[in-house]
């Protein structure tokens, strides 16, 4: 063999070493590759028929596109009315098509005034964006375009200077001054954990960005936690079924127009938490049941049980998944109790560390005892949500100020299936269930525990839509995950069939 031979077999030898080393490294991270691939497409733009970009049209709040088309419509209308009053009182058409002369018309001033025409849409775009502005530092930024996330950033401010959320202490006690001025209120009312968020965010976000305000880095609040929702959705997906029902889990959480619409950059509301808490603690609460020893099934269930605590902290309505995920425990409980004994420990223990985890970390977070007790029971009050005077619950408001609010509006069952993409994703919902119950390789009391969770969660949150609008992004969490069991099981049962 020639020397130029040996070289090129040598050369041929080390690209293939290379393919396997790649095709091996590949096949051992397959499931982070797919996970940072999946996260990165919803980064991209949405062309309208592709299943991704759920980030991306969350951005557009922030660069505002839509007014640079609200300009071009503006200048270009401006032009044909132009046209048209001169149709109107000189009749110079000569008998054309008058929406055809106006069209080309239209054409001819576009064509013979080119750079003056996109000069005045330039000019009317930056006097629109204008209004939707601040400066700082010399920079522009957009504002947040909703309004109760200027409370929780005002709150955060506080934080950030005086260490606590009243800006001045009476009694030694925080006192928040604007509020009820010039009496103010005791800032313990502020129990919650949005500003401290907020505040976090902005001292992160500073290390990368020293010059950036609180309200920007407040803004990418729900881009933050809506790309953590679609991690955690992921992992959800893939444990109850395979990598197709986390790809399509996690899709369907960052494009639902119920979430989207809720979690825009800017809105620096507690609505993300709605999307991104479920998501965790479903996962958590995936790992318990299919976990084998009682030790990491109660290490999964303290985790959850923190998860919960602090979900209970970001936002009043956390109860709804705690009284579903232990209702789904008890059913289960019931059925090993009837039909396989041997599991009662598991999951009497199981629900012990859901319960009184839950209530010590609620106590950790919130530092009150009985409304945990009381929060469990919120079911049985949800219907008063929009009635005149309840003293038992409003403290007898007058006039009750829930009537006026648009997004707790009610709608027909009709109307909450729509808000989350309408009839297909409802029936690919209960095809999930049916394949979910039917699923052999997994224990007859996980089933009927998965069925019973998601089943609660449907009918729950599609009832608590009827009741207000702005519940459907509760909806948003459960249609994702029984979508995504649904294309995981289909997919797996065509790829079974082809063996």
């Amino acid at each position: 063999m020639t020397e130029e031979k040996i070289k090129s077999h040598e050369s041929s030898d080390d690209i293939k070493i290379d393919v396997n080393n790649i095709t091996a490294f590949a096949k051992k991270y397959s499931t982070l590759i797919l996970l940072i691939a999946i996260v990165i497409a919803q980064f991209m733009p949405n062309y309208g028929f592709l299943p991704w970009g759920g980030l991306w049209m969350r951005m557009q709040t922030q660069n505002l596109p839509m007014l640079d088309d609200l300009a071009k419509n503006a200048v270009e209308n401006f032009f044909k009315n132009q046209i048209i009053n001169s149709i109107q009182q000189n009749q110079d058409f000569k008998g054309q098509d008058p929406n055809q002369f106006l069209e080309e018309q239209w054409q001819k001033i576009l064509k013979e005034n080119k750079q003056q025409v996109e000069e005045q849409i330039k000019q009317t775009a930056v006097y629109l964006k204008d209004t939707e502005q601040y400066e700082e530092n010399g920079i522009k930024y957009t504002m947040m375009p909703d309004i109760d996330p200027y409370q929780y950033l005002r709150l955060a401010r506080n934080y950030l200077t005086y260490g606590a959320l009243g800006d001045t202490t009476k009694n030694e006690e925080s006192l928040d001054s604007k509020v009820i001025a010039p009496i103010g209120v005791d800032a313990k009312a502020y129990n919650e954990l949005q500003p401290y968020i907020l505040a976090y965010i902005y001292k992160i976000a500073k290390v990368f960005k020293p010059q950036i305000p609180l309200m920007q880095a407040a803004a990418y609040f729900p881009i933050i936690f809506v790309t953590l929702a679609v991690i955690f959705a992921f992992l959800l997906g893939r444990k109850i079924t395979n990598n197709t029902g986390g790809l399509f889990t996690a899709t369907i959480i960052s494009i639902s127009s119920a979430g989207v619409g809720r979690t825009q950059w800017g809105h620096a509301d507690t609505d993300a938490y709605n999307l991104f808490f479920p998501m965790l603690i479903s996962w958590l609460f995936a790992e318990t049941i299919q976990a084998q020893t009682v030790r990491k099934k109660m290490l999964f269930s303290l985790t959850n049980a923190f998860v919960i605590g602090l979900y209970a902290f970001a936002w009043v309505g956390w109860w709804y998944l705690f009284d579903f995920l232990i209702a789904a425990l008890l059913v289960q409980l019931i059925y090993v109790i009837l039909f396989n004994s041997a599991q009662i420990k598991q999951t009497a223990i199981t629900i012990i560390t859901y319960f009184f985890g839950s209530f010590m970390f609620y106590f950790v977070f919130k530092r009150e005892l009985t409304s945990f007790f009381v929060s469990m029971l919120s079911p049985l009050n949800f219907n008063l949500i929009r009635s005149a005077a309840h003293a038992d619950v409003y403290d007898n408001l007058f006039p009750n100020v829930y009537t006026t609010v648009a997004e707790l509006n009610p709608t027909t069952i009709t109307g909450a299936i729509n808000s989350i993409g309408g009839e297909i994703f409802l029936i690919m919902g209960i095809i999930g269930l049916i394949l979910l119950l039917l699923k052999k390789n997994v224990p007859r009391r996980n089933r009927i525990t998965y069925l019973t969770f998601l089943l609660l969660w449907l009918i729950a949150t599609i009832y608590a839509t009827t009741n207000g609008i702005r519940f459907a992004i509760l909806i948003t969490p459960v249609i994702a995950i029984l979508f995504g069991v649904s294309a995981g099981l289909i997919t797996q049962k065509v790829l079974d069939l082809n063996k």
